[in-house]
């Protein structure tokens, strides 16, 4: 008997929690899990509000029901860690928006072999300090930093096994003229 109780317990908070899915409070501010779908019926996207912010993770989905993209907010919504995927499920970017603009060291991933191919830095949504492309071996293959978007100092190349074949010098003042 405890058993069955139990089990109703159970169906009844999971009715309740589907129920109690995309709601506003009188002020007509978000609360709570929140699904929104595409035209065709496929979830768009999963997650929860709390006071008209998102908060903790959020799922987001194409037209054909496959994840893309996963956002973990904080700092009442203005923060999100975010990967997006390939159709294939491999991560192929991961970073940090605040508040919708990219910010500090971003990665970027091949989409069939999952390797480190770029590292960006971002500062206020501008290239703004260490780059890097690696070739497939993981090997870097240009190096250098931006600063306010434009190539700043010494940018090295390299060849398959590591070597510097290569040095090109920016600087800021002669990029201005």
């Amino acid at each position: 008997m405890r058993r069955f109780c139990f089990l109703i317990f159970l169906i009844s908070l999971s009715f309740g929690n589907a129920f109690a899915q995309n709601t506003t409070d009188k002020q007509g501010r978000r609360q709570g899990s929140w699904i929104e779908y595409h035209d065709n019926g496929q979830i768009k996207l999963r997650g929860s509000f709390k006071n008209g912010f998102p908060e903790g993770n959020f799922l987001y989905y194409d037209e054909k029901g496959v994840l893309k993209a996963k956002k973990v907010f904080s700092n009442n919504g203005s923060d999100a860690e975010t990967e997006f995927y390939s159709p294939n499920g491999r991560v192929i970017a991961k970073g940090l928006y605040q508040n919708k603009i990219r910010t500090g060291e971003w990665r970027y991933f091949n989409e069939q072999t999952g390797m480190l191919i770029l590292v960006e830095t971002y500062k206020n949504g501008v290239l703004d300090g260490y780059s890097c492309t690696y070739y497939e071996t993981g090997t870097p293959q240009f190096e250098g930093e931006y600063q306010n978007g434009i190539k700043k100092g010494q940018w090295k190349t390299y060849d398959l096994d590591g070597n510097v074949i290569s040095i090109d010098k920016y600087n800021m003042e002669e990029e201005s003229d």
